[in-house]
């Protein structure tokens, strides 16, 4: 699975048209897409009810370790951990499918399984090959879809179609990388969920599953 993570805001203009871009490439039965909401943009009269600073947090670490030239922007196109997309030009849709299509290309580097019965999650997790080192096992719960009327800001008078919509992103184990893992974990919500195993500083994702 490809994961791609949309960092947007409900108070940026140049975030529909990117929008637009995850709610079609998430279509595919081999895309996770995610739309992480930032706050840094609610200074400018619309408050954006999705938004959480931890995802802010996390787009400006990502920036860090992929040594791009930004700090936040939006919109910012996060491809498998490796590769972005900034910007609302119109060379966007193109880049990301050469991501995708190179991240298709790799072979999983963990052997990911889940399931859910109920309230509980399971998950099994070992390594393909070779090890990989320290990684967190990530917990993302998501609305499939969101419709906001927007009432202020850049976006003022529109009503946006937002496509999972990330409510929740946390760790909830960690693996050595080398050995099986065994888990369960108990579920607070209802909503479709995915579960990401990634290193521990962010970087390349080493598998991901979806469960609706």
């Amino acid at each position: 699975m490809v994961v791609l993570e949309l960092y947007t805001s409900q108070g940026c203009s140049s975030c529909p048209p990117a929008d637009k871009i995850l709610t079609e490439l998430s279509k595919h039965d081999d895309v996770i897409g995610l739309g992480l909401h930032v706050d840094y943009w609610d200074y400018l009269g619309w408050k954006d009810k999705f938004a959480q600073a931890k995802f802010s947090k996390r787009q400006s670490t990502y920036n860090t370790i992929l040594s791009t030239r930004y700090r936040l922007v939006t919109p910012q196109m996060i491809v498998h951990g490796v590769g972005q997309v900034a910007g609302g030009t119109g060379k966007s849709p193109r880049l990301i499918e050469d991501y995708i299509a190179k991240a298709r290309a790799l072979k999983e580097r963990a052997v990911l399984n889940i399931a859910r019965h109920n309230k509980t999650l399971t998950v099994q997790l070992d390594k393909a090959s070779a090890p990989v080192g320290r990684s967190r096992v990530q917990l993302v719960y998501f609305k499939p879809m969101e419709r906001v009327k927007i009432g202020h800001g850049e976006n003022g008078g529109r009503t946006i179609e937002y496509t999972n919509v990330v409510s929740q992103w946390e760790t909830i184990a960690q693996w050595n990388g080398s050995t099986p893992l065994n888990l369960t974990y108990d579920l607070e919500r209802d909503e479709p969920l995915a579960v990401i195993v990634q290193g521990e500083k962010l970087g390349p994702i080493l598998a991901a599953r979806k469960l609706q």
